[in-house]
């Protein structure tokens, strides 16, 4: 199941205001339903918190917020639009070399939800380690030595 939500242009500082209070609040957030002796206080996990501070963020910004479950198959376009990539590199790339996993339906591919999140996750770790290993080869001023010692 897919849903998305995309916010009305007067709704957006709302939005952001209420995911500034999110922010504010920590881990422990209350919500009030009702009023007067009938309100009911609920606590929210602070998992399902982040995930409301999060989405409220992201609307409050102008963006379409799609809520998709781990088990739902998408299409290799589908795909390509969650992963920012050309549907041609999902297929030839992704899919073919095996970095992702698919099944197939008759002729037409699909892949779980679940693996492109892992792989998304698998991305974000790498770039993550490229990039920590790239400023520590700025802070140790590896870069200028190299350099040096290709004019030599």
């Amino acid at each position: 199941m897919t849903i998305a939500f995309t916010p009305p242009h007067e709704d957006r500082e709302h939005l952001r205001t209420l995911a500034e209070h999110l922010a504010q609040a920590g881990g422990q957030v209350e919500i009030l339903f009702g009023e007067g002796t009938q309100a009911q206080r609920i606590t929210l996990t602070p998992l399902l918190a982040k995930l409301l501070q999060t989405s409220l963020q992201e609307l409050g910004a102008g963006h379409t917020v799609a809520l998709v479950t781990t088990e739902e198959e998408v299409t290799p376009a589908r795909a390509a639009r969650l992963l920012g990539v050309s549907r041609p590199h999902v297929v030839n790339t992704l899919l073919q070399t095996g970095e992702i996993p698919y099944r197939m339906v008759g002729k037409h591919h699909r892949i779980a939800v679940a693996d492109l999140l892992a792989y998304q996750t698998e991305c974000a770790q790498r770039h993550a380690a490229a990039d920590a290993l790239s400023q520590l080869s700025e802070d140790l001023d590896l870069y200028a030595a190299e350099y040096k010692a290709t004019l030599k």
